[in-house]
């Protein structure tokens, strides 16, 4: 994302306040799910400016209102890790053969339900490589990173990419546009609870 673009939105966030502010971040950072594009998003909602607070109280509402489902993968103090998506989208992405068969390897079968109660397992224990896979990254690049350390990439955008970069590139676009399109929209629309 143009970075002059990207900081515009950020401003126009930072003039939100209280839930406001919390579904306007939301919505940046999750636009890409939330416009069906990618199929989950994973963010940490901390506790300052009472963040977590508006969360715990209106988290529902605020998924309602983007139409997605969400997971709190970790439970901190000051802090949650919420993997938010689209459950029918997010099923139609780990059905896929090759996601299918990583995750399998991994250890990940039956519903979509029972393989995020065991990603929500692992990831407290540390952060799950596979994760990617859930975050709609290639497997062909969850594995590039996993052989490189997270080095010898070709591109780092989103994600690091280790093979297909033309088809990467052309996911970060999409990516980007989901943002625009989405912040546009909401910018002065915004509905409390």
């Amino acid at each position: 994302m143009n970075n002059d673009v990207k900081i515009k939105y950020i401003n126009k966030i930072n003039t939100f306040s209280g839930i406001y502010y919390l579904m306007g971040m939301i919505a940046f950072c999750a636009a890409p799910t939330i416009e069906n594009i990618k199929p989950s998003t994973v963010l940490t909602i901390n506790s300052r400016n009472h963040l977590l607070e508006y969360w715990l109280e209106n988290g529902q509402f605020i998924c309602d209102y983007f139409d997605l489902d969400y997971i709190t993968l970790r439970e901190g103090k000051c802090s949650h890790t919420i993997l938010f998506y689209k459950g029918t989208i997010l099923t139609d992405h780990v059905r896929k053969e090759e996601n299918r068969n990583y995750l399998i390897n991994e250890g990940y079968d039956n519903t979509l339900t029972d393989q995020l109660e065991r990603l929500k397992e692992k990831y407290k224990m540390k952060f799950p490589h596979e994760m990617g896979v859930y975050l709609g990254i290639p497997v062909t690049d969850v594995d590039g990173f996993i052989e490189n350390c997270g080095k010898n990439y070709l591109y780092n955008g989103y994600w690091k990419v280790y093979d297909n970069l033309i088809s990467a590139v052309e996911t970060f676009y999409k990516f980007d546009e989901s943002r625009v399109n989405l912040m546009d929209k909401i910018e002065n629309t915004l509905i409390l609870p």
